[in-house]
């Protein structure tokens, strides 16, 4: 008898290890989540920020009243921005 009430103590403690685990696994799992989330809000904001600037950067040449020329960007001047640094944000 005195084995039965051990093993059975020992299996409470370690049930209670368990639900220790899983608990501390959802927080885990909670606070990687809101990381993950907060990351995309970051990436989003980046974004939008590069995108402003990129667009703020195009040169604009005045041709005539009302007329302006906008330079296109080929895809060797993106791969050049791109090796230079710049972030690949090109949708494809």
């Amino acid at each position: 008898m005195a084995d039965a009430g051990a093993s059975l103590s020992e299996l409470a403690a370690a049930r209670q290890r368990i639900e220790a685990l899983e608990r501390a696994l959802a927080e885990s799992q909670a606070a990687l989540a809101a990381s993950e989330a907060a990351l995309t809000e970051v990436r989003s904001s980046y974004r939008s920020l590069y995108e402003t600037i990129r667009v703020m950067s195009t040169p604009l040449l005045p041709l005539a009243d009302g007329v302006l020329a906008v330079p296109l960007r080929d895809r060797c001047g993106h791969e050049r921005e791109v090796a230079a640094g710049a972030p690949d944000f090109q949708v494809r």
